[in-house]
């Protein structure tokens, strides 16, 4: 048998312990200036020889190529490439970069693998802002809302709770405005879920959804007393702005994102397990209505984009170009991933978002037609299954950050003895509370950003140690003064 027959048979065993070159090609001159990192997919060695003072990287998909390959910047992509993206990402936060394909790649490949690299480097930025201030205002308001807490319903116990029943997640985009009155009319076919800004549209009808909701830590106080939206039940996040939440009659409360800041911190102390909530309240409704056993799940006024000026339905007439932003950029993403994972059927009735996606777009009035042909008596449900849920959240938040007051005070006479007994200080610093719940979650967001890369290991090692002391002496110092508000 010849060996191409034996690895068509065996590819898996065979085809990345072939040694193989690719055919080449004369490296071309980059005229860019600024450029901190080229980042190739495809290696070829002649790139090193032309550019023998840049910082590059090769992305190589083909094991075979990689055989015998020197080079320490060469990194195998296997089939799943995210996490080895994801790692790109964070450690190269701050270089301005640039992207080539291998004339021996495929292009869709490479388009693929970049797109990726682009989408998880706008997470970062948007992770990073999210908690440019440390955490401290999401901290704040989990605190303060925590002084209620005993008085909330935890959302896990209400999972399957309205199985097949339809869900409509209302967002606030320009194009609900035309659709406000048709959805006052689904309230017997379908749940109407509305979060956020949408919820002073329906204000603007005289009329409420089923349900409401609200993750944003900072939102206007006055904008939200406007629109009664806190007399329905209310689902909600902890770092979701305390002033509002004050006002909410039934709050059903659901746990951070998975490895969001604090997301330990809530789970171990108070029970509430992480819950993804994307990257805006209609993400995180749509999760909701998922979680509820809701099918379909039918979007309407998720545009992701506005004409300028008039960014939701309740903002002034524009006619300026149509624009979009960053964190409407992630949630548009998100959107399409989870109609891709889940197993729920997805329709969007807000406006087209393209792309390859199990989405399915109608318009509303074809949903209604076709899709919410059934009536339930919807009022009755929402009120029995909400009700009859038993607060089983315990409170003792006092307790918790008393106990987190002193483990930060420990950790502050560890980080003063940090540079005389390191190995032994972090062995006792990593077993404080304090460590695991606050200053840890900070610092893995921060130091890819802090941290400096010189080319010295014994160099690079002191001055981590220098910018992680510095760093965490800075956290301690916030957290305590924080706390001591409340306790």
């Amino acid at each position: 048998m010849f060996i191409t027959e034996l690895i068509e048979k065996c590819p898996e065993a065979f085809l990345g312990k072939i040694k193989r070159k690719r055919k080449g090609f004369v490296p071309f001159s980059i005229k860019e200036e600024g450029i901190d990192l080229f980042i190739f997919v495809g290696f070829e060695k002649k790139i090193l020889e032309h550019y023998p003072d840049k910082k590059i990287i090769f992305l190589e998909p083909d094991p075979g190529v990689m055989l015998g390959c020197d080079c320490k910047d060469v990194i195998f992509l296997s089939e799943d490439y995210t996490q080895v993206i994801k790692e790109l990402v964070w450690k190269y936060a701050l270089k301005k970069k640039q992207f080539f394909c291998h004339p021996e790649i495929d292009r869709a490949y490479f388009n693929k693998l970049k797109a990726f690299y682009e989408k998880t480097e706008l997470g970062r930025h948007l992770s990073i802002s999210d908690v440019s201030d440390f955490g401290i205002r999401a901290f704040r308001n989990i605190c303060e809302n925590l002084s209620f807490f005993s008085s909330m319903k935890n959302g896990k116990r209400l999972h399957h709770a309205f199985k097949d029943v339809p869900a409509v997640i209302c967002g606030a985009g320009p194009s609900i405005k035309d659709q406000i009155q048709k959805i006052e009319k689904l309230k017997d076919k379908a749940l109407i879920f509305a979060g956020g800004s949408a919820l002073n549209v329906f204000a603007k009808e005289k009329t409420l959804p089923h349900f409401g909701g609200s993750v944003d830590k900072i939102a206007p106080f006055d904008k939200f007393k406007e629109h009664f939206g806190y007399l329905i039940p209310f689902f909600v996040q902890l770092r979701a702005n305390a002033e509002n939440l004050s006002l909410v009659n039934d709050p059903i409360v659901f746990g951070e994102s998975n490895k969001n800041l604090f997301e330990v911190f809530l789970e171990e102390c108070f029970s509430i397990s992480s819950f993804s909530s994307g990257w805006c309240v209609g993400n995180f409704l749509t999760q909701v209505a998922s979680f509820l056993g809701c099918d379909p799940i039918i979007l309407v006024g998720m545009d992701f984009s506005y004409p300028k000026d008039q960014k939701y339905a309740d903002s002034r007439k524009s006619s300026k170009p149509v624009v979009t932003q960053n964190d409407f950029i992630m949630a548009k993403a998100w959107v399409k991933e989870f109609a891709n994972s889940s197993s729920n059927t997805v329709i969007n009735a807000s406006k087209s978002y393209g792309g390859d996606s199990k989405l399915i777009d109608m318009t509303l009035d074809q949903v209604i037609e076709s899709v919410l042909t059934k009536t339930f008596d919807l009022s009755g449900m929402v009120h029995q299954k909400i009700n009859q849920q038993e607060n089983d959240l315990l409170i003792e938040e006092k307790k918790v950050l008393v106990r987190l007051l002193k483990s930060l005070n420990n950790c502050e006479k560890i980080i003063n003895t940090f540079y005389k007994k390191n190995k032994l200080c972090r062995e006792k610093l990593e077993q404080e509370i304090a460590y695991r719940y606050i200053i840890s979650p900070i610092w893995n967001i921060f130091a890819p950003i802090i941290v400096s890369y010189s080319e010295d290991k014994k160099k690079r090692g002191f001055e981590k140690k220098i910018q992680e002391t510095l760093f965490f002496q800075r956290i301690i110092k916030l957290y305590i003064t924080e706390i001591a508000r409340f306790v």
